[in-house]
């Protein structure tokens, strides 16, 4: 085998490794035509896909949540927003904590009043074109999460 085509197939292999990686860790979304609208991009995909706790802060309060198939909504909603209205920068219903074992993947600020949950931009979450994005939560997610918090 020729020296140019061993080079080939390891920059062939690299460049599908490199992309299996990407689909694996990075969670893009975006709605940047809608007002308010912004794309933005998660580097940690592949953690929210596995996280096993949620702690959430509400009202001076602390709930943490192990239900398996409300972790996996929350976070398969919130692996990306898909609006950064900065109507919301001031307001702090509470905040959630996603965790996986002890250590903190991410933490977002809940928005009660638009039912989403918001992070700001930072080295594993840009944000193009806005300082923060927003996941918008279905509402039987808003619904287990205000039940837990005893809003409902």
């Amino acid at each position: 085998m020729s020296k140019k085509k061993k080079i080939s197939i390891i920059v062939g292999s690299l460049f599908v490794l490199l992309i299996i990686s990407l689909f694996l860790n990075v969670s893009v979304a975006g709605e940047p035509g809608d007002a308010g609208g912004c794309i933005s991009i998660s580097f940690d995909k592949w953690d929210m896909q596995r996280a096993d706790k949620v702690i959430i802060y509400y009202g001076g309060e602390q709930y943490t949540v192990t239900d398996t198939e409300f972790i996996q909504a929350l976070t398969r909603q919130t692996l990306a927003g898909t609006s950064s209205e900065y109507c919301c920068s001031h307001f702090e219903d509470g905040w959630v904590e996603i965790y996986r074992g002890d250590r903190l993947i991410r933490r977002m600020r809940y928005v009660e009043a638009h039912g989403a949950l918001a992070y700001e931009a930072d080295i594993g979450h840009w944000v193009l074109n806005g300082e923060e994005s927003h996941a918008f939560l279905s509402r039987d997610v808003e619904n287990q999460l205000r039940q837990i918090i005893g809003k409902n």
